[in-house]
């Protein structure tokens, strides 16, 4: 069987995105087992936030930003509770955006 070229470099960095889900969490076993399994320095988890999607259009701006602070502080402390035992450097972040964008620009 033929090895691809990522399998021979192994991989420096592994973005792994999280909408907290039991799915998600198989995500996140999948890379802790490619970091240990290949030669990674990073594990990058990141959850995305949608901008302007915490609350309805007609809320006042101040109550706005205020929800999206809590829903930021929410996403962090569940991210931050997320298990990563891995044998490399292990990074969390918030985003606020478009899920696809974000999670390229993490990468």
């Amino acid at each position: 069987m033929a090895q691809h070229r990522w399998a021979v470099l192994g991989f420096r960095n592994i973005v792994v995105g999280t909408d907290f889900s039991d799915l998600s969490a198989r995500g996140l076993a999948a890379a802790l087992r490619l970091s240990r399994s290949h030669r990674t320095h990073r594990l990058h988890l990141v959850h995305v936030l949608p901008a302007g999607g915490v609350l309805p259009p007609f809320i006042a701006e101040t109550k706005a930003q205020e929800a999206e602070q809590r829903a930021l502080d929410a996403a962090e402390a569940k991210l931050a509770a997320l298990p990563a035992d891995a044998p490399v450097e292990v990074t969390r972040e918030v985003r606020l955006g478009s899920p696809a964008r974000e999670l390229a620009r993490a990468a």
